[in-house]
């Protein structure tokens, strides 16, 4: 039975040392074999990605409170040397996160969209983006220009 649930909060699969753990509500944990699981594993393994995606992303910023939100305004005023390895560290999480989830041909082609033969053009068109959208957080940016790339993470 597959069972179509909007928010891993509600409902959460972990996959464990060969089995599926199932938690709805509030109701006790028990061991599922993974093909008797609530959420298709291709859904779960999706949904993990993005969260894993979105929490390297973030992780770059652990230094900075959560009140503060960091904009692109805010990150083009770091010395250039600290923009960059920024960037590449977005790349690099991206892309090995999206490897390890089950896709690696998207893993390769993030990798090969920022490290090819176009590297400083990538660079110009991150700070470029990053200039005409300052309001915006930088790893929404890097997201965006990636999933334009390399397709839906």
């Amino acid at each position: 039975m597959k069972v179509d649930i909007p928010a891993l909060s509600s409902c959460y699969q972990c996959v464990s040392k060969g089995l599926a753990l199932k938690s709805v509500c509030g109701i006790k944990a028990k061991p599922l074999a993974v093909t008797q699981s609530i959420i298709p594993l291709s859904t779960f393994k999706h949904k993990l990605k993005n969260f894993l995606l979105y929490v390297a992303l973030l992780s770059c910023f652990s230094g900075i409170a959560q009140a503060d939100i960091l904009t692109s305004k805010d990150f083009l005023t770091w010395p250039e040397v600290h923009q960059k390895f920024w960037i590449q560290g977005s790349i690099d999480t991206a892309a090995l996160i999206s490897s390890h989830s089950g896709n690696k041909e998207q893993g390769k082609c993030i990798a090969q969209w920022y490290y090819g033969d176009k590297r400083a053009e990538r660079n110009s068109l991150i700070i470029a983006s990053m200039e005409k959208y300052s309001d915006v957080p930088p790893e929404a940016i890097m997201v965006a220009l990636i999933k334009k790339a390399c397709g839906e993470l």
